[in-house]
């Protein structure tokens, strides 16, 4: 049997963060990218009994190998709950996995069938633990993990990963990670490629005043809100029309209900802040 592919309705915060970088997008088109579903082996798939965990996700394939499997290592590790594997051996295949830089097909089987295993024996111990009750509403492990192609700024690429994960808990948690590749140079651009030096404190002041004013809005004292939710200049970055967005994850910042917070610098302000290349 098959596990059911579903389409997830994410909650309130991840479904935002996921409007929220489509928004960004330029001319997708421009760009080759396809999105396909990778088997796991096939075996693995009659082990769910009376009932499956939901799965979903997603790779891609935009014919550039480097920027494929950053991303698609990505999906593949977030399928990856508490597998405990690596505990059973003496050399961890998630680490072995995590370090390669260009996994092989059977490598991306390999482990998405360990997963999936996984999520299906945490599944079937979840369903058992509620007992007959278990046969009357859903299962309790769903995961989703879905690639996005914002568009282009110049000669960069812009992707997002939005995943979700609900393990039988009192809440699901959606989170959006931001890539951006520079295509010129074939590589990924963490934040501090972007900044001129000894820029990144200037930076997160601009940043930490704007959530400021972002928790006066919702009537919360930032003094008294960053004694308990310290503040820090999240490397989750991307570029859009209006400047550079920086989104944080819940609980990041704030508790679970503020969901996760996105703020927006506008170009102007990160003169002498960022690379100029990287403003135009």
């Amino acid at each position: 049997m098959k596990l059911p592919v579903i389409t997830h309705p994410l909650t309130k915060f991840g479904m935002a963060s996921l409007l929220m970088a489509a928004s960004l997008a330029g001319n997708a088109q421009d760009f080759y990218v396809k999105t396909y579903t990778p088997e796991v082996t096939a075996t693995v798939l009659n082990q769910c009994g009376a009932q499956c965990p939901n799965l979903e996700y997603q790779f891609i394939n935009t014919g550039t190998p480097r920027l494929d499997h950053i991303i698609n290592k990505d999906i593949t590790l977030a399928l990856h709950s508490t597998n405990d594997e690596a505990t059973k051996t003496v050399k961890d295949p998630w680490q072995t996995f995590k370090n390669s830089a260009a996994p092989s097909n059977s490598q991306y089987t390999e482990r998405l069938t360990a997963a999936t295993r996984q999520l299906i024996q945490e599944n079937k111990a979840l369903n058992k633990a509620r007992g007959n009750r278990g046969k009357e509403i859903a299962p309790f492990i769903e995961v989703t993990a879905t690639p996005t192609y914002l568009g282009h700024k110049g000669n960069l690429e812009l992707f997002a990963t939005t995943f979700y994960q609900y393990m039988g808990g009192a809440h699901g948690l959606g989170t959006t990670n931001f890539y951006v590749f520079d295509m010129a140079n074939k590589k990924q651009l963490m934040l501090e490629d972007v900044l001129l030096p000894n820029q990144k404190d200037r930076l997160s002041q601009l940043v930490k005043a704007q959530f400021s004013e972002q928790l006066k809005a919702e009537k919360i004292d930032p003094k008294t809100h960053f004694q308990s939710w310290p503040f820090f200049l999240t490397a989750n970055y991307s570029f859009g029309r209006e400047g550079m967005t920086f989104l944080y994850q819940p609980y990041d910042l704030a508790f679970y209900a503020f969901g996760a917070p996105k703020v927006t610098i506008g170009y102007a302000q990160l003169s002498g802040i960022v690379k100029p290349e990287y403003l135009q």
